[in-house]
């Protein structure tokens, strides 16, 4: 990725091509997921807490068993499955951070890596999809308003994903996950990923529970725990991939549009 902030002295009348398929999602083994959309990712993926890099603890949902791949896509780019995961839906825009005499502000960036970015954007033939960042007097425009309450909404419920994770993590209830194990053949890296204990969950008491249930821990926990079973889906791909690729059915491929508000 290329992210960089867009500013309306500097990107006035440039703008974007609206993507019309998930390529740019190819590679993703994993993509990072929040508590606000457990009920609608729970039925299509297994879940796992990640640690990264940087030391913190993310809640992840699996997309394929094999580096470098994503089996919910099509080979034309579809999304396979009913839902696609936030993380997606508003790209290719992201939220960045500035300080501002020492106030932390969020400034709207875009990937210039995605192909996507247009300084002469035809906003007249519909059919392009091409629209504009900023109106001529440098307010945003519609379209790139919603985005923005769609990503600082998006980095609310990160917040509040993590602090389930840490509720979970100050109480024990995570343990390393044997995905060789769980699901034999894969070979996507899961160092650093975590399932819950279930013996941990049975053994709480009622002040515990009640302290994972006010902020949300207690439906990312069972939520971790039901949702291993989705391991054998991602292992049914992968064995009708091999030895050769086989895609999806045409009934089984959704289409995906730029409707980044819808989140169920």
């Amino acid at each position: 990725m290329t992210i960089e902030p867009l500013r309306s002295d500097a990107h006035l009348h440039h703008g974007w091509k609206r993507h019309t398929d998930m390529k740019f999602a190819a590679h993703d083994a994993w993509v990072p997921v929040r508590l606000s959309e457990l009920r609608a990712v729970l039925p299509h993926y297994a879940l796992a807490v990640q640690r990264q890099e940087s030391g913190e603890d993310q809640l992840v949902a699996l997309l394929s068993l094999q580096e470098g791949q994503n089996y919910y896509l099509s080979p034309e780019g579809k999304w396979i499955v009913p839902y696609v995961p936030s993380f997606y839906r508003g790209y290719p825009f992201r939220l960045g951070q500035v300080t501002v005499k020492e106030e932390v502000r969020q400034i709207l960036c875009f990937d210039h890596g995605s192909g996507l970015y247009r300084e002469q954007p035809n906003i007249e033939d519909q059919e392009l999809l091409e629209e504009r960042f900023f109106q001529d007097d440098g307010q945003l425009t519609t379209m790139t308003s919603r985005l923005v309450a769609f990503l600082t909404q998006c980095l609310k419920d990160e917040q509040q994903t993590a602090g389930a994770i840490d509720a979970l993590i100050r109480l024990d209830l995570l343990k390393d996950w044997d995905i060789d194990q769980a699901c034999p053949g894969g070979s996507v890296d899961l160092s650093g990923m975590r399932q819950v204990k279930q013996e941990g969950l049975r053994s709480l008491g009622a002040e515990d529970l009640a302290q994972l249930e006010r902020c949300g821990a207690l439906e990312i926990a069972y939520a971790l725990y039901f949702s291993s079973q989705k391991l054998r889906f991602l292992e049914a791909i992968q064995q009708a991939r091999s030895p050769k690729e086989v895609a999806p059915a045409a009934d089984d491929v959704l289409d995906f549009g730029m409707d980044f508000l819808t989140s169920e």
